[in-house]
């Protein structure tokens, strides 16, 4: 954010950045069909921007954002795509969008944290979340700093395979059937969680989700958001701040990633996670735990023989550490057996092997 020179460059760049990003992560996903990969959602992460506010008020319900003092909106969001097939009885949008709801200072950080602002009317899109104006200072030479209606407006939103918005206001959470999932993004699982926020909940296709995916930078998972969301079996961590399992002592700038298994004990009513240990394999094939997989730019990719025309990912990747979990999601009360889901393939696939 330091790079822009003033306000007008921020705002021209917000759909170009959202266009690109939507299009490298469903250039990626298609690279891995599901007849040889199986089926595979991809959950990568955020971009986030800044727009022209829409109906900003002050408590009084006076305008709060003007010409000469606007006040912009975040539109910061995920980018959901999967690989599934868009042509059988389950109806899946090609990809999704879900939003963050609220701004925290470190957002949009440029060359020093953003301060609190003035106290804001509430926001429709969830009235019960404190609402004022995060004040950031992107470039101090340039004396560019704006003002960040905490609670964002942005909205879910759902398309067809020619990026045409469909009219489903809700997240498509089951695109595997059996096997729905919540996602929240960094300050939301603390203040706006979709296991304990009913706006939120709300935005959802099915609120009885199984595993709860939260991407973040600096927020830990706690076992207090699952009081009251049984049916949720594991709660999946992304973070780019906070330490994981494995090395709870490694500071920011790298990516860590934690799975925790959640149980809920009834001496004292409540929940409680029990982390749970990565697998890894060894030169032979044969698993072993608590290992990380490094990935860096000499990783030579290959795809299955049998799939010819398929490209090779030549670019330079970032180096990262990976981690692998196997985790033995409860579908009895979904699908009938475990087996079912395993047996479960599209069409597509079907054709193809016979």
């Amino acid at each position: 954010w330091t790079d822009f020179l003033n306000t007008d460059e921020v705002l021209v760049v917000a759909d170009l950045f959202l266009e690109l990003v939507t299009q490298k992560v469903r250039s990626l996903i298609a690279k891995f069909p599901e007849c040889d990969y199986g089926k595979l959602v991809l959950l990568p992460g955020t971009i986030a921007v800044l727009k022209p506010s829409v109906n900003i008020f002050n408590k009084d319900g006076s305008d709060a954002s003007t010409d000469k003092n606007p006040i912009l909106e975040a539109t910061n969001h995920l980018v959901c795509v999967h690989n599934l097939s868009l042509n059988d009885e389950h109806q899946r949008p090609a990809y999704m969008v879900w939003p963050k709801r609220t701004v925290s200072w470190i957002d949009f950080i440029g060359d020093r944290r953003c301060d609190r602002g003035d106290e804001l009317g509430n926001n429709a899109s969830n009235p019960d979340l404190e609402n004022y104006a995060h004040v950031c200072t992107l470039n101090g030479e340039e004396k560019l700093v704006v003002k960040i209606q905490r609670v964002s407006s942005d909205k879910v939103q759902a398309f067809d395979d020619y990026g045409r918005q469909l009219l489903d206001t809700t997240f498509n959470n089951e695109l595997i059937e059996g096997l729905p999932f919540g996602i929240n993004i960094c300050l939301d699982y603390a203040v706006a969680s979709t296991t304990t926020d009913k706006y939120r909940m709300a935005q959802l296709k099915n609120t009885e989700f199984k595993l709860d995916f939260v991407i973040s930078a600096g927020i830990g998972l706690v076992a207090k958001n699952y009081q009251d969301a049984s049916t949720v079996q594991y709660a999946i961590h992304n973070d780019g701040i906070q330490g994981s399992n494995q090395n709870p002592y490694q500071v920011k700038y790298e990516y860590f990633s934690n799975v925790s298994q959640i149980f809920y004990d009834k001496r004292i009513g409540a929940p409680y996670l029990l982390s749970l240990p990565a697998l890894g394999t060894t030169a032979d094939g044969s698993r072993q735990s608590t290992t990380m997989i490094s990935v860096d730019n000499s990783t030579d990719f290959t795809y299955p023989e049998r799939y010819s025309g398929m490209p090779s990912i030549t670019d330079e990747i970032n180096s990262a550490n990976v981690r692998v979990w196997s985790l033995p999601v409860d579908v009895t009360d979904t699908l009938k057996t475990q087996e079912t889901v395993t047996a479960m393939k599209s069409e597509n696939c079907e054709a193809a092997v016979a």
